[in-house]
């Protein structure tokens, strides 16, 4: 169906002393959309009435024919920077993203000796980072900064992994001793908690029986280590060329089958 979409956005900024900004960014947007189900939607579908291959009819009933959808998005964005001497930078960030899906839910039932049902997900999540980094200049040219960062996101109608929690510190040296090259070398150590919260079973052959024994590895809880490193040359003028490296190491924690 065609949607609707508008947005409000609001972005500022202001100075402060000790050599120091606060930006600030947010904004909220909404998405709607309207159809009629019976055109999108079969009513009356062939299918088998048993397991011995009889055809026959069977009808679909929706507990609602006209699907509006809605989707809600509010984001805020606030960064405090600071250089209060020569030799140190500081930042504090928070960052808030939330999707609310207020759309219908729309239960289909057939009529079939044995009925099923489904219902639509309505899938929505917050998601939350929160941190600090320092930056020190060092003599000979050495630059140092480390910062820690938390973050927590909360998904709605995602039963099998709802909650999420990550600890990630971070460490680069940056070294710019020649005007043609600049070498850089960093590690990051990635803490990922998940909430595992395995749906009901009704029997071996449910399919969410599997839910307990693998866990979905793009929100499953994990370790990981980074060590990076890249050097950028200069040779002429207006030209970059960057050579770089990156060696990560995961350790998924709580899967039982599945990827390690």
């Amino acid at each position: 169906p065609n949607n609707n979409y508008y947005k409000l956005a609001f972005q500022g900024a202001v100075k402060l002393p000790w050599n120091s900004k606060f930006n600030a960014d947010l904004g909220t947007a909404q998405s709607t959309s309207h159809v009629n189900l019976l055109n999108s939607y079969v009513t009356d579908v062939t299918a088998a009435t048993s397991n011995i291959g009889i055809q026959g009819r069977r009808g679909i009933t929706l507990n609602d024919y006209v699907y509006d959808g809605k989707v809600d998005t509010q984001n805020l964005n606030l960064v405090l920077t600071s250089n209060p001497l020569y030799f140190l930078d500081g930042k504090v960030f928070y960052r808030y993203y939330n999707r609310e899906n207020k759309s219908d839910e729309i239960t289909a039932t057939d009529s079939s000796a044995a009925p099923v049902t489904f219902t639509n997900d309505l899938f929505g999540y917050k998601n939350q980072k929160m941190g600090a980094a320092l930056g020190f200049r060092l003599p000979a040219s050495f630059y140092l900064n480390g910062g820690y960062t938390h973050g927590e996101i909360k998904r709605e109608a995602r039963e099998d992994i709802p909650k999420n929690k990550d600890d990630i510190y971070n460490l680069e040296l940056r070294w710019s001793g020649v005007d043609w090259m600049v070498a850089r070398g960093g590690y990051e150590r990635l803490l990922r908690k998940a909430d595992f919260s395995a749906p009901e079973v009704t029997g071996p052959s449910d399919p969410n029986v599997i839910e307990n024994y693998i866990r979905r590895y793009d929100a499953a809880g994990k370790d990981s280590d980074v060590w990076k490193a890249t050097v950028d040359f200069f040779p002429v003028e207006d030209m970059v060329l960057s050579v770089g490296y990156k060696w990560k190491d995961v350790s998924y924690s709580d899967t039982i089958l599945g990827l390690l």
